[in-house]
């Protein structure tokens, strides 16, 4: 465990899109991708601020509200655009953030737990930490098939926490997202915000903490 910020941190749970990778541009081209297949105006960058960090159960209906879709069928247009990344992600060019190996050994050695929090489906989850070589460091894996809602509410948060067996203001959370730094504070969680995606004054009144990577983290958690 580590203290930070007058706190006791025993597990960091990390979300996964724009923290561990930097997934932005690859979402971005799949849904261009997938938006031109569906006939659907896309404006690439304020769709990813306006869905990054969000559940596809989410997302899908909001961007087709005339056609009341069922779940099976919100299930079937997000596996194609899913595995479009996952293609994508397999075929390189898509970098872990900086520091990150680095920082989860640094971790590990201080005896902090380590959880993935993640909104993505799980298949998705599992490609990432595969290509990157990282599976093994985290105990516990949470992912948008594991919860009923997905951010800005604070499930995923609070079920690895439980898994954990720990109090959530002892889990701190990596979120590069405005959702998923809202679905932290509900839970109860320490939030540092990763600027990924959003700048510093962007993120600055969500967050304990904002760093550009693994390398400003480490130096924010004094792991360094």
């Amino acid at each position: 465990m580590i203290q930070w910020n007058g706190r006791t941190i025993e597990a960091i749970l990390f979300d996964m899109d724009g923290v561990i990778a930097d997934t932005r541009l690859a979402h971005m081209e799949t849904w261009g991708i997938f938006a031109r297949e569906e006939g659907i105006a896309f404006d690439g960058d304020d769709w990813i601020r306006r869905t990054f960090g969000r559940g596809n159960n989410e997302i899908l209906p909001e961007i087709f509200p005339e056609r009341n879709l069922t779940q099976p069928q919100i299930d079937a247009l997000a596996e194609r655009k899913e595995e479009m990344f996952r293609q994508l992600f397999r075929a390189g060019g898509v970098p872990a953030v900086p520091g990150l190996h680095a920082c989860l050994e640094a971790l590990r050695g201080r005896g902090v737990r380590l959880a993935v929090g993640s909104s993505a489906p799980p298949k998705n989850v599992t490609c990432v930490l595969e290509v990157l070589g990282i599976g093994g460091y985290f105990e516990v894996i949470v992912s948008s098939g594991d919860v009923a809602r997905s951010k800005p509410w604070p499930d995923i948060f609070l079920r690895c926490a439980e898994l954990l067996q720990l109090e959530p203001k002892n889990c701190l959370v990596l979120e590069d997202s405005l959702h998923g730094l809202e679905a932290a504070h509900r839970a109860g969680c320490p939030a540092v915000g990763f600027a990924t995606m959003h700048t510093h004054d962007e993120l600055n009144p969500h967050a304990e903490a904002v760093v550009d990577d693994f390398v400003g983290l480490a130096k924010t958690l004094s792991l360094a």
